[in-house]
């Protein structure tokens, strides 16, 4: 399981979980996943880099907090607006005559991005 640095939040810190390492690896259920109150589990340099971490998130301004957070949500954002993007390709695809249009697009205009909606 993969666990990033915790994101800030007005309202407390939370964790962002992997669902898997690569598109198509098997999946975990992230609901189960939880960081845990046991840091004797992590190893030493584990634990100095996360209390290092939570320490430059406390001495940062509420504005520079904030800012980041903004950042973290504009990422995830255009994280799922790209996911839906790929979904509605993925179905137009199965429309022998889109996909036709589709390619026929690619082939007249090949660096003009194409999306179905």
């Amino acid at each position: 399981v993969l666990f990033k640095e915790p994101l800030l939040t007005k309202e407390k810190a939370g964790d962002e979980w992997w669902n898997c390492v690569f598109k198509g690896d098997p999946e975990i259920d992230i609901q189960n996943c939880n960081i845990g109150q046991d840091m004797s589990q992590l190893p030493d340099d584990a634990k100095r880099e996360w209390e290092k971490s939570i320490w430059r998130q406390q001495q940062l301004p509420p504005e520079e907090r904030a800012k980041i957070q903004s950042e973290y949500e504009t990422e995830d954002r255009m994280k799922r607006q790209a996911e839906e993007r790929i979904r509605n390709n993925e179905k137009a695809m199965s429309d022998p005559s889109k996909k036709a249009f589709y390619n026929m697009m690619r082939e007249k205009f090949p660096d003009i991005p194409v999306e179905f909606k």
